[in-house]
C-alpha cells in the first residue's frame, strides 16, 4: 500500500522501514551487537536480505519498479530486526506490560470489525482510498487477513483463561471464553478452509504438547459452534457465509472442498486453480538457473486476470513464490528459519506463555503461505514480523529468569 503524492506512489511500509534501518544503523555504529539467542534468528534474515539485493539490480534495470514490488516478503522481513532493535534495553516487566495491552487493544479492535464482514458495503463507503501498484486499496471494508487474527485471538485468551482461571477470576474467564466462541462463529463464515485447518491442527498441537486444556477449549468451542447452528437450522434461521448459505451440506461440501472435492464451484475451482497455478510455476522454474538462483523479481510468475481484469502475479503459495523467485537456496533458507523461530516457541513453552504464543504465530504464518500470497502481502508481512520479533524477545527474556 502506498499514498500518491504528485503521481508518485509513496510505499509507506518500506519508509517507515528505512527510518528503522537508519536508527539501527547508528546502533550498529555505537557496538551494538545482538545477543547469542538471537544471532541464529537474524543470519537467516540476513542471508534472505543479501539474496534481494543481489538480484535486484539487474531486476530493476530490466523491469522497473515492479521488482521491488515482487520482493516485498525479501524487505520486509528486515521488520523483524528492526523491532528487535527497537526493543533492546526493554526488560521483562516493560515487555509484559506493553506486549499484553497492545495485543489485547489491537486484537479486540480487529474482533469489533469482523463483525462487519458481511455489511463491509457500509466501510467502503465511508473508507479512505490509496492508490497501489496496480488499483486502488480501500482501508475500510477489508477482511482478507480477519480469520487470521480471530485465531490468535483465540489463541491469546486461551493464555490468559489459563491464567485467571489459577486466581479465580470467573467473571473475566466467562467473557473470554465467550468471546472466544464468537470468534470461531466469525471464522466459519468467512469459510477461509485454511484458518480452519489450523484451527483443528492446534487441538492436535496442544495435545501432543501436553497442553489438554487448551485443546479441550478448541473442541468445546466447536461443539457449541456445531449444536447452535443444528438449532439454528431447525428454527429455519438463514446464515449467511461468503460463499453461500450455511447448512451442515454446506459444511460438508467445504470440507470435501479443502481436496478439490464438493459441489460449491466457487471453492473447489479454487483448489484446481491454484494446482494449476503450482504446476505452471514449477514448470518454468524446473532448469538448472532457476532451480538454484531463481527467476528474479519483476515478471509475473503465473498469467492470470482477475475478475476485475488485473493480473495475479503470485501463485497463492509464499514458499512456491520464494522458490520460484529465489531458487532452493531461498527457500531452504526461510524453511530454516522458520524452523528456528519453531524450535525457539517449543524449547520455551514451558517457561511461559510467550513460547506457547510464538510458535502458534509462526506456525499460523507458515500454513497461510502455503496457499495465499501472504508474505508477498505489506498487511500481511509487515505486523506479523513486528509481532513475531516482539514475541520473540517475550520469550527469550522470559526464559533467562
Amino acid at each position: 500500500m502506498g499514498v500518491n503524492v504528485g503521481g508518485i506512489l509513496i510505499p509507506i511500509a518500506e519508509v517507515v522501514l528505512l527510518i528503522g534501518l537508519i536508527r539501527l544503523l547508528k546502533q550498529i555504529v555505537k557496538g551494538f551487537k545482538p545477543q547469542k539467542n538471537y544471532k541464529f534468528v537474524v543470519l537467516p534474515i540476513v542471508l534472505i536480505f543479501m539474496g534481494f539485493l543481489f538480484k535486484i539490480p539487474a531486476d530493476f534495470h530490466k523491469y522497473g519498479q515492479i521488482a521491488f514490488r515482487d520482493a516485498t516478503s525479501h524487505i520486509e522481513i528486515l521488520y523483524f530486526i528492526v523491532v528487535i532493535n527497537e526493543m533492546y534495553g526493554l526488560n521483562k516487566e516493560k515487555v509484559d506490560k506493553y506486549l499484553l495491552k497492545f495485543l489485547l487493544i489491537t486484537l479486540n479492535i480487529l474482533f469489533f470489525y469482523s463483525f462487519f464482514y458481511l455489511k463491509k458495503d457500509l466501510l467502503l463507503n465511508i473508507s479512505p482510498v490509496y492508490e497501489g501498484f496496480q488499483k486502488t486499496i480501500y482501508l475500510l471494508g477489508n477482511f482478507n487477513s480477519t480469520h487470521f487474527w480471530l485465531l490468535f485471538l483465540i489463541i491469546v485468551n486461551i493464555t490468559i483463561i489459563s491464567n485467571k482461571n489459577s486466581k479465580g477470576n470467573n467473571a473475566i474467564v466467562l467473557i473470554l471464553h465467550f468471546q472466544n466462541i464468537l470468534s470461531s462463529a466469525l471464522i466459519f463464515i468467512t469459510t477461509s478452509r485454511i484458518t480452519i485447518l489450523t484451527y483443528l491442527f492446534f487441538i492436535l498441537l496442544f495435545l501432543l504438547i501436553n497442553k489438554k486444556k487448551y485443546a479441550f477449549y478448541l473442541i468445546n468451542y466447536l461443539i457449541i459452534l456445531l449444536i447452535s447452528l443444528y438449532v439454528l437450522l431447525l428454527l429455519k434461521v438463514k446464515i449467511e457465509s461468503r460463499r453461500g448459505i450455511i447448512d451442515f451440506n454446506f459444511l460438508s461440501h467445504m470440507f470435501l472442498s479443502m481436496f478439490g472435492g464438493g459441489d460449491i464451484q466457487s471453492m473447489s475451482s479454487g483448489v484446481d486453480q491454484r494446482k494449476t497455478w503450482y504446476k505452471s510455476v514449477l514448470d518454468n522454474s524446473f532448469n538448472i538457473r532457476s532451480f538454484f538462483l531463481g527467476r528474479g523479481f519483476g515478471i509475473p510468475l503465473i498469467e492470470f486476470y482477475d475478475p476485475q481484469g488485473f493480473l495475479v502475479r503470485e501463485p497463492h503459495n509464499s514458499m512456491l513464490s520464494i522458490y520460484a523467485r529465489m531458487g532452493i537456496f531461498g527457500l531452504m533458507t526461510w524453511l530454516t528459519l522458520i524452523l528456528c523461530i519453531i524450535k525457539v516457541g517449543l524449547s520455551k513453552i514451558k517457561n511461559n506463555n510467550y513460547g506457547l504464543l510464538l510458535l502458534a504465530l509462526v506456525i499460523m504464518g507458515f500454513f497461510n503461505s502455503l496457499v495465499e500470497p501472504y508474505f508477498e502481502l505489506p498487511y500481511n508481512e509487515v505486523p506479523f514480523f513486528c509481532l513475531l520479533a516482539i514475541l520473540y524477545k517475550g520469550t527469550i527474556e522470559t526464559a533467562k529468569e
